[in-house]
């Protein structure tokens, strides 16, 4: 299984770069979760101007830039992860330079997330400085309404700083690429019927060669400039009938506005 974010040496799973590693042995048929862009292109500025890196030592994860204090990312990358040792980048195409970094003050973590599924794999990041926003590559993302599902077939951006390729090296620069929304049946008849929740949605092409992966977990999902996915798992980077999966922000708009700073 593929988290979008890290190597972990059993399942093939990919890791949150020195977080905890999560258990997903009650996953169906999933390989990883989290990575870079494979297939896509490099991201021109103000393309994806919401990204944000999540930084320990280096980049491990991405996310998603709600409002000046407030960051939205994955549940599985920041479990485990003590607010003094993280930080954000924002207002960069680069990961490593440039923009601003800012401390973070509190983490919330989904209270029903679970790591054996991954369901509910949603998280908040406060600030403990407000973000300058307004820039080209720096402005928040919109919110879908409460309970919106995304439309088979209409396309979506991803973007991150993950891998080309599954097990490959990381870019320096954000990377974005335009996949569809696969159905719920569609994603469950690749995965498991179990695997895949209401509380989830996939993205990407049935011959494969456009995904997320290894690093791009807990960056954004966008239709329109309105946050409808936050990177989460899949099997394999970019494969035939492995859609990428991708939390359903539809389902927790009203949790995020009661909790955001």
């Amino acid at each position: 299984m593929r988290f979008m974010f890290g190597m972990v040496v059993a399942m093939g799973l990919l890791g949150c770069g020195g977080a905890d590693t999560d258990d997903v042995s009650g996953l169906e048929g999933v390989g990883s979760v989290g990575g870079e862009i494979v297939g896509g292109s490099a991201s021109i500025a103000g393309e994806a101007p919401w990204q944000v890196s999540l930084r320990r030592t280096s980049h491990y994860c991405g996310g998603v830039i709600y409002n000046s204090k407030t960051v939205i990312t994955a549940a599985h990358c920041v479990v485990g992860v003590q607010p003094s040792a993280l930080s954000v980048r924002y207002n960069s195409l680069l990961h490593a330079s440039g923009g601003t970094l800012v401390s973070v003050s509190s983490i919330v973590v989904h209270p029903s997330y679970n790591s054996s599924t991954i369901d509910n794999d949603i998280a908040l990041i406060k600030l403990s400085s407000a973000m300058t926003l307004g820039s080209t590559n720096a402005k928040a993302v919109k919110l879908p309404a409460q309970g919106s599902d995304p439309a088979v077939g209409v396309i979506a951006l991803a973007s991150g700083w993950g891998v080309t390729s599954s097990g490959g090296s990381m870019p320096a620069g954000l990377r974005s690429v335009y996949v569809p929304i696969v159905s719920r049946a569609t994603a469950r008849a690749d995965y498991g019927s179990s695997a895949v929740t209401n509380n989830m949605i996939a993205a990407g092409l049935p011959e494969g060669g456009k995904d997320t992966c290894q690093g791009d977990s807990g960056g954004p999902l966008v239709i329109n400039g309105e946050l409808v996915g936050i990177t989460s798992w899949g099997w394999d980077c970019a494969a035939s009938n492995r859609p990428g999966i991708y939390t359903r922000v539809g389902n927790y708009v009203d949790w995020i506005k009661s909790n955001a700073g």
